[in-house]
């Protein structure tokens, strides 16, 4: 779960490193889960990446919450959980920035709607 002002990792190619939280849009002040949008600023960027131009510290961004520390619990009992929180950055038109996503994702993104993430994905847990 994600609260405002949490430092998200960003997890795909788009030259960001962290973002840190500042908006949930339609959440009116809940915790954020996994498939929720962000609003965030960036926090930090990759060192020697074409991304220095295009951002830079305090960058207003949006992305998709797709891994989280506090655990998913599935309908089947299962329970889900990452290393750490994780977002993948948006476009204006809502596409994903990066061409490919590190790291693995959870399958809940597909029940949400989100399978160009989950296709760019390295796996799918």
């Amino acid at each position: 779960m994600i609260q405002i002002r949490s430092v998200l990792k960003v997890l795909d190619g788009s030259g960001v490193r962290e973002v840190r939280s500042f908006d949930l849009p339609g959440k009116a002040g809940s915790h954020g889960k996994i498939g929720d949008k962000v609003t965030a600023s960036v926090f930090r960027l990759r060192a020697g990446s074409a991304a220095a131009s295009t951002f830079k510290k305090g960058d207003v961004v949006r992305g998709i919450l797709v891994t989280t520390k506090k655990g998913v619990v599935r309908q089947n009992g299962q329970v889900v959980r990452f290393p750490d929180n994780g977002v993948v950055l948006l476009t204006k038109k809502g596409d994903p920035m990066g061409q490919r996503v590190r790291g693995c994702l959870p399958q809940d993104l597909r029940g949400r709607g989100h399978l160009k993430l989950v296709r760019m994905a390295d796996s799918v847990v």
